[in-house]
C-alpha cells in the first residue's frame, strides 16, 4: 500500500492527537485488523464485531510490534494508542482516501452466483496484457464492508486497475460499498435466490444487486445479463451509461455458440474467435461472457482475451473435475450451494455422457421460510433430469428426498452415505458432490479420491 502519515489520517477521519507529543509525520505503511496475523510495524485498527471486539486485543497487538493502534475505547489511550469513533468507518475512510489518491480503474462485480469466477477470468485476461503489479484482484470473497476496504489498502502507485467483488446479505449494503469504491465498470452476473431469507422475494434481491450502479462514475459502463429474467428491470434508467449485454443468444452484445464440450465461439461486437476452457457448466459460460464484456469495455485485444480464457483453471470446489482411484470422474462443487447453482450443477452433470450419473447433495442454507419449497424444487429438477441416482444428507434434504425422489436415498451420516457410494461407483461413474458451506461436503470428496 501507499504510505500515510498521522497527519493524513487526521485529515480524513475523526482522529486527534497532541502534535507537541506525537510526530504527526510518522509514516504508516501497513494496517491490520487481526492481532493474530499482525506483522511488526503494522498499525492496528480495532473493529467491534458481533463475535469479537478488537478493542480487547489492543495490548496483544502492541506487544506483537504494532507501530500504533486505533481504538474506540477512550480508556485505552496512550502515546501509541489513538482514539477513533468507530473502527469500521475509520477503515472505510482510509480505503476511500487511498483509492482517490491512486485513482485506478475500478471494476466492481456483483450477482447471486459467479462473482468470484468472473473476477478470476477477468484477472486471467488482464495477465495477458499487464504485469501482475499493474492490477489488483480482491482475495477470495473479500466482498463486504471489511473485506473490500482491506483489498483497497493493498493498492500501490503501480496499480492501474482494481477488481472488486461486492456482496450483500441485506438491502443497502452494496450501495454502501459503492460509496467506498465508485465503479467505472459495474458487472451484474445474474439474479438468483442467494440470501432470499433476508428479502420478501427475488424482486428485493434484484433491487439490492442493482445498487452497484448507484455511484457509478461519470461515463461509467454497466454490464448486464441479457438472458436474466430481471433484464428489463436491470436495464431500466441506464440511458446515461454505456451498457453492454452478454448472453447465449445473438440479441446480446457479447454472446457465444458451443462448438464442442470445451470450445466456444465468441462474438464481440462484430468480431469472432474460438477458445477452449476447462471451466464446465452453462453458468461458467455466462461467467466467461461477463468477463469478455469487461475486457471489451477495456479495449483488450481479441488474442489476449482468447489466451486469458484458455489459461483458466477451475476455482477450488467450483465444478473441479477430478479422478478417483477406481477411475470414476468426480465433480467437486462443494464450495457452496443455493437453488440456482444447484440447478446449474444438475444441468452440468446431465450433459456428461456416462452410464452412471450420481449426484451427492447436502442441505442449502440461508433460505428462510422458503427452504422446504426450494429443496423440493431441487429434487423435482433431479427427477426430470437423466441423473441415475441421488444420495443426500441434511435435515432439509431428508424431507424433500422422502417426499418425492425417484431414484435415491437419504442418509443419517456421511459415513453411511460413503458406504453406499463406494459400492455404487465404478470407472464409468460421474459423481457430482454439492452442498452449502456449513455441510462441509468436501469431506466426502476427500474420502472418495
Amino acid at each position: 500500500m501507499i504510505s500515510l502519515t498521522l497527519r493524513d489520517l487526521a485529515s480524513i477521519a475523526e482522529l486527534s492527537f497532541n502534535s507537541s507529543m506525537i510526530n504527526e509525520g510518522m509514516i504508516i505503511s501497513s494496517f491490520s485488523i487481526d492481532s493474530r496475523t499482525l506483522k511488526k510495524g503494522d498499525a492496528y485498527i480495532a473493529i467491534e464485531g458481533t463475535q469479537f471486539d478488537g478493542n480487547n486485543f489492543i495490548q496483544e497487538a502492541i506487544d506483537k510490534g504494532a507501530s500504533m493502534a486505533f481504538t474506540s475505547n477512550a480508556k485505552l489511550l496512550s502515546p501509541k494508542i489513538f482514539y477513533i469513533h468507530d473502527g469500521k468507518n475509520f477503515l472505510k475512510k482510509i480505503a476511500s482516501f487511498i483509492l482517490k489518491k491512486i485513482n485506478p480503474k475500478v471494476i466492481a462485480i456483483t450477482g447471486s452466483n459467479g462473482k468470484t469466477t468472473t473476477k478470476e477470468i477477468i484477472a486471467a485476461i488482464f495477465r495477458q496484457e499487464l504485469c501482475e503489479d499493474q492490477f489488483l484482484v480482491s482475495a477470495g470473497n473479500f466482498n463486504n464492508d471489511i473485506g473490500l476496504p482491506l483489498t483497497i489498502l493493498r493498492l500501490n502507485e503501480n496499480h492501474k486497475i482494481v477488481i472488486l467483488e461486492m456482496g450483500m446479505n441485506h438491502a443497502g449494503e452494496i450501495e454502501e460499498l459503492t460509496k467506498i469504491a465508485p465503479p467505472d465498470i459495474a458487472v451484474i452476473t445474474n439474479i438468483g435466490e442467494a440470501h432470499i431469507q433476508n428479502f420478501n422475494s427475488k424482486d428485493g434481491i434484484a433491487s439490492a444487486k442493482k445498487e452497484i450502479l448507484c455511484n457509478i462514475s461519470i461515463n461509467g459502463s454497466a454490464i448486464i445479463p441479457r438472458d436474466d429474467d430481471y433484464y428489463s428491470y436491470l436495464i431500466k434508467g441506464l440511458s446515461a451509461l454505456k451498457v453492454t449485454t452478454f448472453g447465449m443468444t445473438d440479441n446480446s452484445d457479447i454472446y457465444c455458440n458451443i462448438q464442442n464440450d470445451l470450445t466456444m465461439r465468441y462474438y464481440i461486437l462484430g468480431e469472432t474467435f474460438d477458445a477452449s476452457c476447462k471451466l464446465i457448466g452453462d453458468h461458467n459460460i455466462s461467467n466467461m461472457l461477463a468477463a469478455v464484456a469487461v475486457a471489451s469495455c477495456m479495449n483488450v485485444p481479441i488474442n489476449s482475451i482468447k489466451k486469458g480464457i484458455e489459461s483458466m483453471q477451475p476455482v477450488q470446489g467450483r465444478l473441479e473435475v477430478k479422478r478417483s482411484k477406481n477411475g470414476a470422474t468426480i465433480i467437486d462443487d462443494t464450495y457452496n450451494a443455493n437453488p440456482s447453482s444447484m440447478k446449474a450443477a444438475i444441468d452440468t452433470l446431465s450433459k456428461f455422457k456416462s452410464q452412471q450419473k450420481i449426484i451427492v447433495l447436502g442441505d442449502m442454507g440461508e433460505l428462510g421460510s422458503q427452504s422446504n419449497e426450494f429443496h423440493d424444487d431441487v429434487i423435482s429438477y433431479i427427477n426430470s433430469s437423466n441423473i441415475h441416482f441421488t444420495l443426500a444428507i441434511g435435515e432439509n434434504m431428508k424431507a424433500s428426498m422422502t417426499k418425492s425422489i425417484k431414484q435415491g436415498k437419504w442418509y443419517e451420516s456421511k459415513e453411511d452415505l460413503l458406504d453406499s457410494l463406494s459400492k455404487l461407483m465404478n470407472e464409468d461413474s460421474v459423481i457430482l458432490v454439492k452442498g452449502s458451506r456449513f455441510m462441509k461436503m468436501e469431506e466426502i470428496i476427500n474420502k472418495i479420491l
